[in-house]
């Protein structure tokens, strides 16, 4: 049940802004700092990086996930891979087929690899051998900068000119919603809406505030917001923990934050290395992975004590 588009997604995403521009221009101003300040969980120093490899893995990372195994998966937009590093922060695996500028990744609740091609428009599944099986093409999907799955499996994605669309674990489409200025989704483990899904976007106003609303609600109902967030800029993308807790990345400040499960709280936690731009909490090993394409580099930090812990180069 598409809902109408005011604006055709043609025209956004010609007049959008590229995200890696955009990086690249926060990274001419940003410093290399980390500063760890955190009224939610504390106060903890941080610790320098840890020494990269001998031989580099990485090639602008962008997308990072995680799956119940604690590995790691990372698209690289220029190399037209993802990699896979165990929890030991090694690498185990390359993949590039199938794959055309990669940047959104998401793993299923049966381990099969999905990942968003930006170039491509189209969404390549992945087995958890690493092996491709399936494509999704869909005339309407432009450029998919992120995915996230649902517990029923469906699959939820974003794409550059701020269109949603949904589409069953099969790859059959079922429907989509036209949300200009929407910058991420994430998961939200609320009952009280039906669905699971909330988008994150600026208020409209040119302040830092961020607006949330709820995609089931949307698909069905219409568009409504749910609440807006004083303070806290506009994410770039958004992840969830095993308790409903939201870790939001803010690119242009290189900042982190969390936001408590019912909303109440919202705090920044952390300033990254450099402009970041993807996100994935692991709740089994207290671990929160963030991708800093300009470094090349995934910072890993314990989420206990927001130390950094190690990176991958």
């Amino acid at each position: 049940m598409p809902l109408t588009q005011t604006t055709s997604a043609v025209e956004a995403i010609t007049a959008r802004p590229s995200r890696k521009k955009k990086l690249q221009d926060v990274a001419r101003a940003a410093a290399a700092i980390l500063v760890l300040v955190s009224s939610v969980f504390g106060f903890a120093e941080g610790l320098g990086p840890a020494p990269a490899p001998t031989v580099a893995t990485l090639s602008e990372p962008y997308g990072v996930a995680v799956d119940k195994a604690g590995q790691v998966y990372v698209t690289n937009l220029s190399a037209n891979t993802f990699t896979v590093y165990n929890k030991a922060l090694k690498l185990v695996g390359t993949v590039s087929t199938g794959m055309n500028v990669p940047e959104a990744i998401a793993i299923g609740t049966g381990g099969n690899i999905y990942v968003g091609n930006t170039v491509g428009n189209n969404i390549t599944i992945y087995g958890p051998n690493l092996v491709q099986f399936a494509t999704i093409t869909d005339a309407l999907l432009q450029s998919p900068t992120q995915i996230f799955l649902d517990r029923n499996n469906d699959i939820w994605v974003l794409d550059a000119p701020g269109v949603v669309h949904l589409y069953l674990d099969t790859g059959a489409p079922i429907s989509y919603v036209y949300l200009p200025g929407t910058t991420a989704i994430a998961e939200w483990d609320s009952a009280k809406f039906g669905d699971t899904w909330t988008a994150w976007g600026p208020d409209g106003s040119g302040g830092h505030h961020a607006n949330y609303q709820n995609l089931g609600e949307a698909l069905h109902n219409g568009l409504t917001n749910l609440g807006t967030i004083t303070s806290l800029p506009p994410a770039i993308a958004v992840t969830q923990d095993a308790q409903g807790n939201h870790y939001l990345i803010d690119s242009t400040h290189s900042t982190v934050w969390f936001v408590s499960a019912d909303f109440s709280t919202s705090q920044q936690i952390l300033l990254t290395f450099g402009p970041a731009y993807g996100i994935a909490v692991d709740s089994l090993n207290k671990r929160l992975y963030i991708s800093e394409p300009t470094l090349n580099q995934v910072a890993v930090y314990s989420t206990t004590t927001l130390k950094l812990i190690g990176n991958i180069k």
